[in-house]
C-alpha cells in the first residue's frame, strides 16, 4: 500500500529489431570487431583485446569483465574513467535490448535519460515494446514531435505504441483522443494519458479524471487520476475527492492526500481536508497528511498550530509509539527536529532491525549522537542479507571505509539485491575501481542500475 503511494510520487516528479550479433550474457549483444554504434565507432584494431570501455560498446560480457579486472589491476579506473565506462554501459544496454523486458529496461534508465537520448532515438525506430519505450523516453526529454506521434500511433493495435500517442497528446487540441485514452483497454494506454493529462491540467478532464480515481482496476492508474484531480484542483475536485476518500481503502487514500497536496487543490480546501485527516485519523494517512502540512503556515487568528508543529508533534508520538510501518515511514520522511532525534535515539535499540538501522542512520547527521549511532551501525552491518546492506550503506553515506571490505565481498559473491547495493555504497566511498566490476555483473538490472547512476555526476 505504502509502495504504491512512493512508487506514485517518483513517477509524477511523468518491426522487431535487428539483431546485431549473437545474444551474451541475458541480454548484452556481441557485436563484431568493428561494428558501430551510432554513438560514434571505436574500432577495434585487428580484434586485439579490447580496453574497458571498447567492451562495454563492442564486446561480450565476458570480454567485458576481462577488461575491468585488467584495468582494475593496472589502476587504470578513476572516477573519469569509471564513469565513461558507465556511460558505455548504459548506452549499450538501450541499444541492445527488446521486447517486454527491454522496455522495463529503458524505463529503469529514465533518471539518465539525457546520457542515452541518442541511442533512444535509434532504438524508437523499431515498433515493439523496447522501441515504444524509447520514444517515451524521448517525450520525456522533449525530443520527440508530439503532433506527428499522435498522428501515426492513435489507432493501432500495439498498446505500447497506443500508449506513445497517448502521452503525445497532452495538447488541448487533442483532447477528445486523451479523454478517450483514460477508458482504453490496455493499462499501459490510460497511464500514459493520465500522464499527459497531468501535464496538460485541462479542466475538462476533470470529470474523466474522477470517474478514473473511482472505476479504474488498476492501482496504478487511479493513483494517476487521483493525482490528475488534484492538479486541475477547484472545489468540484475536492469535495469530489473527499467522497472518494470515505470509501476508499487506504492505498488509495494515501494518493488522494497526494492528490489534495497539489497547489490548485490546496487553495480551494485540499489544505483543509489534509489538516481534518491530520488531527482525526490515525496510522499512515494521518502521517502522510502531516507531512504534506509541514510547509503550511496557520491562520494567527487561530489557535491551530502551523503544520510543521502538528507534523512534528505527530511523528514524535508515531516513532515512540506506533506500528513497526508507521516507525520506518516516520524515518523516512519526517524533517529533522531536536524532538526527533530524541525519539530517534529510543528508537536506536528497538525490537525491530530495520526500524533500528533507519533510527541510527538519522542520528549519524547529529554531532552528539553520531558516535554511538556509528558503533551500533557497525554491529549491524555484521547481519547478513539486506539488513547489513543497509548498515553498511548507511555508514558509507558519512564515509566510513570502515565497511569497505565487506562491501567488495558483497559486491563479488552476494545476491543481486546486495551486489547493487554494494556498488552504491562503493561510489559513496569513492571507490570507484572497485565499484566497477558491477557495470559487468551477470544481472542486467544491477548493471544497468549502477550505470545509469554512475553516469552523471553524483548530485551536491
Amino acid at each position: 500500500m505504502l509502495s504504491r503511494w512512493l512508487v506514485l510520487r517518483r513517477s509524477l516528479v511523468i518491426p522487431t529489431p535487428k539483431r546485431h550479433g549473437r545474444l551474451m550474457g541475458r541480454g548484452f549483444i556481441a557485436w563484431g570487431c568493428t561494428i558501430c554504434l551510432s554513438l560514434g565507432c571505436l574500432s577495434l584494431s585487428a580484434c586485439s583485446p579490447p580496453n574497458a570501455v571498447e567492451a562495454a560498446l563492442h564486446g561480450d560480457l565476458p570480454e567485458l569483465k576481462t577488461a575491468i579486472q585488467q584495468a582494475q589491476k593496472d589502476g587504470e579506473l578513476s572516477e573519469a574513467r569509471v564513469r565513461e565506462l558507465a556511460r558505455a554501459v548504459v548506452r549499450r544496454e538501450v541499444i541492445s535490448t527488446s521486447g517486454s523486458a527491454g522496455a522495463r529496461r529503458i524505463r529503469s534508465v529514465r533518471a539518465c535519460a539525457s546520457t542515452v537520448a541518442k541511442e533512444a532515438g535509434v532504438r524508437a525506430k523499431s515498433f515493439d515494446e523496447a522501441g515504444a519505450e524509447a520514444a517515451l523516453l524521448l517525450l520525456s526529454l522533449g525530443r520527440y514531435d508530439s503532433p506527428q506521434l499522435v498522428k501515426k500511433y492513435r489507432a493501432v493495435d500495439n498498446g505500447a505504441w497506443r500508449a506513445v500517442a497517448a502521452r503525445a497528446a497532452s495538447d488541448k487540441a487533442y483532447r477528445s483522443f486523451r479523454q478517450a485514452s483514460y477508458v482504453d483497454v490496455d493499462d499501459r494506454v490510460r497511464r500514459a494519458a493520465l500522464a499527459a493529462g497531468y501535464e496538460s491540467r485541462d479542466p475538462a478532464d476533470l470529470e474523466a479524471a474522477l470517474e478514473v480515481t473511482r472505476l479504474d482496476p488498476d492501482p496504478l492508474a487511479r493513483s494517476l487520476g487521483a493525482r490528475l484531480s488534484g492538479a486541475i484542483g477547484g472545489d468540484r475536485a475536492v469535495l469530489a475527492l473527499r467522497d472518494l476518500y470515505s470509501r476508499a481503502d487506504e492505498s488509495d487514500r494515501l494518493v488522494i492526500l497526494e492528490a489534495w497536496s497539489e497547489a490548485a487543490a490546496r487553495t480551494a480546501g485540499g489544505n483543509r481536508e489534509l489538516r481534518r485527516v491530520a488531527e482525526t485519523e490515525t496510522g499512515m494517512a494521518q502521517l502522510v497528511a502531516a507531512l504534506k502540512l509541514h510547509g503550511v503556515v496557520a491562520d494567527p487568528e487561530s489557535d491551530t498550530p502551523d503544520g510543521a508543529e502538528l507534523a512534528n508533534i505527530l511523528f514524535v508520538r508515531a516513532l515512540t509509539d506506533g506500528t513497526r510501518e508507521e516507525r520506518r515511514l516516520v524515518l523516512r520522511i519526517a524533517p529533522e527536529s531536536p524532538e526527533l532525534i530524541a525519539a530517534a535515539l529510543k528508537a536506536a535499540e528497538d525490537e525491530d532491525d530495520q526500524v533500528k538501522i533507519m533510527a541510527n542512520a538519522r542520528l549519524l547527521s547529529d554531532s552528539k549522537e553520531a558516535a554511538g549511532a556509528k558503533k551500533r551501525l557497525t554491529k549491524l552491518a555484521m547481519k547478513p542479507g539486506d539488513l547489513g546492506s543497509q548498515a553498511m550503506a548507511a555508514l558509507a553515506s558519512v564515509g566510513d571505509h570502515s565497511v569497505a571490505a565487506s562491501l567488495k565481498k558483497r559486491l563479488a559473491d552476494g545476491p543481486a539485491s546486495q551486489r547493487r547495493a554494494a556498488a552504491f555504497s562503493l561510489v559513496r566511498l569513492g571507490e570507484f575501481s572497485a565499484a566497477a566490476s558491477a557495470l559487468a555483473d551477470d544481472s542486467p538490472r544491477v548493471r544497468t542500475a549502477v550505470a545509469c547512476r554512475l553516469s552523471t555526476p553524483e548530485p551536491g
